[in-house]
């Protein structure tokens, strides 16, 4: 498990790095030895403005009470998806707005439907003492009726029948549950890579050619196989970012990844850029990228919400660099046609490499 403390404006708090991208900032009361969980995401900028300004943050989120099945649901959700069900449900506490926030009708009026991401929900309601539903300024607790995918038929079968039964719970056994959950996994040696970081060099996410093409890409004094790739999302200087930032960028990008649908690549040419300052060309293989654009476009802007920055004047253009050549380079060279399933992409973080899956089923394709 790696926990590892944070600086001023949160000094005397940690951060347990969970599998899918987030961080659980937290302390231990050294009086009561109670465990406080003061904010869940990915952005610890938000959590030094939440705690750093709010003395911890205690007293501002509401108490969380959970429907007896809601625990069984949450097991049944992927890794990646559990983290945001918890942040969805922090921030409810909190009484947050969100845009893809909704009100239900019907027989689950007073219940609201909270998005996790674009399948998941997190269907609540705001209760006074009494337990019956309330605006979220009059509320006294939260209670959490269902998370994850589900159907409206499902939903009202459970929430109509048995509304007021609940699990004596809390949001800290949620965030402690899910603590233990990602103990037990196997973990990348993350602080031993975050050591290797010193702030130097340049950071990126891209597609790798397996090892059996990148041989056959490779031309006469050209790069070599280990060097080919085709930039996805070029962020510039490691030194542009915290160390925290570097540490957390190889989850950020697995956790828009499971939500990719696998690829194809086919390497069907080559060309030439012009680079008159430096002497010289680069010769690059131009790739066909089925659905490409739209990744780019998709990774750029979830980096982007998460606190990284893609320099404007790095436009995407597909390629992939093969060899530096002389300014009265002439002759191109022929370059047969190769191609593969992309089922993984890579993020590049001073000769880190860290690979993340494309693809995630999800359990159902309804709804609230």
């Amino acid at each position: 498990m790696t926990t590892y403390p944070l600086s001023h404006p949160l000094e005397g708090w940690h951060a347990a790095i969970t599998s899918g991208g987030h961080q659980v900032v937290h302390r231990t009361d050294p009086d009561t030895k109670t465990l406080h969980v003061g904010y869940a995401g990915h952005n610890i900028a938000d959590a030094e403005e939440r705690l750093g300004s709010s003395g911890g943050g205690e007293g501002h989120a509401l108490p969380v009470e959970f429907h007896k099945s809601a625990e069984k649901d949450f097991d049944k959700l992927h890794p990646e998806v559990q983290d945001k069900v918890l942040d969805t449900i922090d921030r409810l506490s909190r009484r947050e707005p969100h845009p893809h926030d909704h009100a239900l009708t019907g027989p689950l009026k007073g219940w609201g439907a909270a998005r996790a991401d674009f399948l998941n929900r997190v269907t609540h309601r705001y209760e006074d003492n009494e337990g019956n539903p309330t605006g979220a300024g009059n509320a006294s607790r939260l209670f959490i009726g269902h998370v994850g995918p589900h159907n409206y038929d499902d939903a009202i079968k459970r929430l109509t029948s048995q509304p007021t039964r609940r699990r004596g719970s809390s949001l800290t056994d949620f965030f402690r549950k899910a603590l233990r959950q990602a103990a037990k996994k196997p973990q990348e040696p993350v602080q031993h890579q975050a050591a290797a970081v010193d702030n130097s060099g340049g950071v990126m996410v891209a597609i790798v050619p397996p090892r059996e093409i990148a041989e056959q890409l490779v031309l006469a004094e050209g790069q070599p196989a280990d060097d080919l790739h085709i930039t996805l999302a070029y962020l510039g200087q490691a030194s542009d970012y915290t160390r925290e930032q570097l540490m957390l960028l190889p989850q950020v990008v697995s956790a828009w990844a499971v939500r990719q649908k696998p690829t194809t690549v086919r390497i069907g040419g080559i060309g030439k850029f012009n680079n008159e300052d430096k002497g010289q060309h680069v010769l690059w293989a131009a790739p066909d990228i089925p659905g490409g654009a739209q990744m780019h476009a998709s990774l750029a802007h979830f980096l982007e919400g998460h606190g990284y920055r893609l320099p404007s004047e790095h436009g995407w253009t597909p390629h992939m660099t093969l060899a530096y050549v002389d300014r009265h380079f002439r002759f191109m060279p022929h370059l047969e046609e190769h191609h593969w399933d992309v089922t993984e992409v890579v993020t590049f973080v001073r000769g880190q490499q860290h690979p993340a899956r494309l693809g995630l089923k999800p359990v159902s394709p309804t709804t609230l």
